[in-house]
């Protein structure tokens, strides 16, 4: 499969899976060195992902026979954190997006305390209170990162310096992803970013809390994760 562009139809039929995936992150193990689709139902999925994907999670019965399956193609984010110079580096795989400092749609968020952001290639310092680096575009139901997808082969570094008093309206405009444009949130494309913190910052993976950092590398893997999903009765594929 390749790579599709912005608004476009994807996902393709496909033959039951010869496998079968528990959760997101035994799938992508699963599928290390292997080209061979995993399938997985839509309630095993992370909430964000199964909404961009336009699926359907209800539980099937016991009488419930699958019998249309969509492959779908995703990258997949390889998150590398230091949580300090002289620590050793720890790898995760994710699908959907990292968060840093406190995640943007929380409300404590309003109350946080600033740090300091640098990416590799520049000397510049942003100060920010929290950053987001997405394959995906939502962030607990919130469309942090509106017009993205999840197999162009790009992810997306968001900048949060939003004033406290402005944070309340920008929570409630990120739900439906018009808080864009803002003069103090930024968004940059690329296929990898390399951050450093001032400070020791709580990380978040695909929403699962995954340790602190003060450095870490971001990059979409060489190959993409294909997901071999069941259609449940009445679901469409997604756009």
């Amino acid at each position: 499969m390749t790579p599709i562009s912005r608004g476009a139809p994807w996902g393709e039929p496909c033959e039951p899976p010869d496998q079968m995936a528990p959760d997101l992150p035994t799938a992508m193990e699963a599928a290390k060195g292997s080209q061979s689709p995993v399938g997985i139902l839509p309630s095993k999925l992370q909430p964000d992902l199964v909404r961009q994907l336009g699926l359907r999670t209800s539980k099937p019965s016991n009488t419930l026979v699958f019998t249309d399956w969509i492959l779908y193609s995703l990258d997949v984010l390889v998150v590398e954190l230091q949580e300090s110079p002289r620590s050793p580096w720890n790898s995760f795989q994710g699908g959907v997006g990292v968060e840093v400092g406190a995640r943007a749609v929380r409300r404590s968020w309003d109350l946080r305390r600033g740090f300091e952001v640098q990416r590799s290639n520049s000397n510049e310092l942003v100060e920010c209170w929290s950053v987001a680096i997405m394959n995906g575009a939502f962030s607990q139901g919130s469309q942090i990162n509106p017009g993205s997808h999840l197999n162009d082969g790009r992810c997306e570094m968001i900048t949060f310096s939003v004033p406290r008093p402005q944070r309340r309206e920008l929570r409630i405009r990120m739900r439906s992803g018009s808080h864009f444009p803002h003069p103090a949130v930024t968004r940059s494309r690329g296929t990898s970013f390399d951050v450093s913190l001032t400070s020791a910052q709580k990380i978040w993976v695909d929403g699962q809390f995954v340790g602190r950092a003060e450095r870490l590398r971001v990059s979409i893997a060489d190959h993409p994760l294909h997901l071999c999903v069941p259609l449940m009765t009445g679901e469409l594929s997604a756009t």
